[in-house]
């Protein structure tokens, strides 16, 4: 019972630090009165992974494991409660972003119960990794949600001064394994230079 105590306790301390995500700003705006936050970031992409779930597994004729999928999406950014947000456009500071948020990640799954401690670790290593196929499509479409939000708050990309090419630049190295991911950001990018949010 004491052992079963000790891991309700420190699953409780987990889930109390995982509401610090709510308050993470990134760089793309959910309205124009605040900031995205993390947490619906994460949500976000766990929500877009499903709803193109059946295209991408026609398109790569296998079935999915949605589930660590969901996972991945929703813990991904997790690091970010101790290493904040770096955005994509800020070069200088995702130097040493992996090192940072491997530390992060390191520090705040070190609590969990063993079981739960090494299923994130290991889903946070094939995240990073970028080598399965589920890790690809929520990177992917973790790419493509800062484009997403910037288009529909019509905060465009001038405070970064990017342009098409650029924006190709960043996007299509993460998202060009996959047609499914390429269309959903060719309707995107045509809606963004429609409204001359980019040029």
């Amino acid at each position: 019972m004491a052992y079963m105590d000790k891991n309700i306790d420190s699953i409780y301390d987990f889930i109390k630090l995982c509401t610090e995500l709510k308050k993470i700003e990134r760089a793309v705006d959910a309205t124009p009165q605040r900031r995205e936050n993390s947490a619906e970031h994460s949500w976000s992409v766990a929500l877009n992974c499903w709803l193109l779930r059946n295209e991408l597994e026609q398109e790569f004729d296998t079935q999915l494991d949605l589930e660590k999928i969901f996972k991945m999406a929703l813990m991904h950014d997790l690091v970010e409660i101790k290493s904040g947000d770096i955005s994509a456009w800020d070069h200088a500071g995702r130097l040493n972003k992996k090192e940072l948020e491997d530390k992060a990640a390191q520090e705040i799954f070190s609590d969990l119960p063993t079981m739960l401690r090494k299923e994130l670790s290991l889903l946070w290593e094939e995240y990073e990794k970028h080598e399965s196929l589920e890790s690809k499509i929520t990177q992917g479409l973790d790419r493509l949600s800062g484009t997403l939000q910037r288009l529909v708050s019509n905060q465009g990309w001038s405070d970064v001064k990017a342009n098409i090419e650029s924006l190709d630049e960043m996007q299509l190295p993460r998202i060009g394994f996959s047609k499914t991911l390429t269309k959903l950001y060719a309707k995107l990018k045509k809606e963004a230079l429609d409204k001359e949010l980019i040029n």
